[in-house]
């Protein structure tokens, strides 16, 4: 008799561990870790203040450089590494650079090459931006057509675009072709005057 008691308690404890040990992934993937949720917050502040950036450029500009910092230190720590980490990080720094950053746009541009290697096939679109923000800030054609200005008249614009790239490069990121790019929003025949050059 004792010895059925103690299968029983045995099978039961058995059962109890078993139904632990297959939650414990659903909970580890539930949590969200300390990077992703600081890179989240970034974001999230990004997306609240950037749509009224024009009215306070120095908000931006100070948003900017925090973003920057927390990129820079969570990079030195080892600590980006998944794919929408790496890409948060790649969003974050292409709208953190300034003429005065652009080495931010070097590094964006490689995290976004890394979040593809690790499976965010979207981050094609941010490699672009970041080698065209680029090349605005040298004032020079962009490659893929990705940033925009409005004029003295308010229209909206593309900076110049370099017509060496070539369609299949461009879609290659995730982009239209360059005819498409054209006829969804002009594309500009020369740079506008510096001060419009949008940072």
């Amino acid at each position: 008799m004792r010895r059925w008691i103690a299968l029983i308690i045995f099978a039961a404890i058995g059962c109890l561990l078993n139904a632990c040990i297959e939650r414990v992934p659903d909970q580890t993937m539930q949590r969200e870790s300390p990077v992703t949720a600081e890179l989240r917050a970034l974001v999230d502040e990004d997306n609240a203040l950037r749509p009224n950036a024009l009215s306070d450029p120095v908000a931006l500009a100070r948003l900017g450089e925090r973003q920057r910092e927390a990129i820079y230190r969570l990079l030195a720590a080892g600590l980006i590494s998944q794919a929408d980490d790496l890409y948060r990080s790649a969003r974050l720094l292409i709208g953190a650079a300034s003429a005065e950053h652009t080495d931010a746009l070097t590094l964006a541009e490689y995290l976004a090459r890394e979040a593809i290697t690790e499976g965010a096939d979207t981050a094609g679109i941010l490699v672009a931006r970041a080698v065209d923000r680029r090349a605005i800030f040298a004032r020079l054609p962009q490659p893929y057509g990705t940033q925009f200005f409005t004029d003295a008249d308010g229209v909206r614009l593309r900076y110049p675009i370099d017509t060496s790239i070539s369609d299949s490069e461009r879609v290659a990121l995730g982009l239209d072709s360059l005819s498409a790019l054209a006829a969804q929003v002009p594309v500009a025949l020369s740079f506008p005057p510096s001060e419009q050059v949008r940072q």
